[in-house]
């Protein structure tokens, strides 16, 4: 079964479509190879990820976003881990 994601680099968000068996790692490589060329120069294993929910109505958090309280996704394990709905 697959999941839809949106993902969000410097203001600018994407849907990402992935196997919820998947792993971390390979949406890693998802995401590298939607946003080309802007992670070209960036190796996929120094790509970092967290999952934060943000309501649609409240996107001036993104200009207060900390991450430093989420916890950063585990490449090894499995995107169902994070998302299991």
């Amino acid at each position: 079964m697959s999941i839809t994601l949106l993902c969000l680099t410097l203001a600018n968000a994407f849907p990402v479509y992935i196997d919820k068996n998947s792993l971390v790692g390979d949406l890693k490589d998802v995401i590298k190879a939607k946003q080309k060329p802007f992670f070209d120069s960036i190796p996929t294993k120094d790509i970092k990820l967290w999952k934060v929910k943000i309501p649609d109505e409240h996107g001036d958090q993104l200009s207060n976003l900390s991450l430093q309280d989420q916890p950063e996704l585990f490449a090894t394990r499995e995107i169902v881990d994070y998302w299991s709905k």
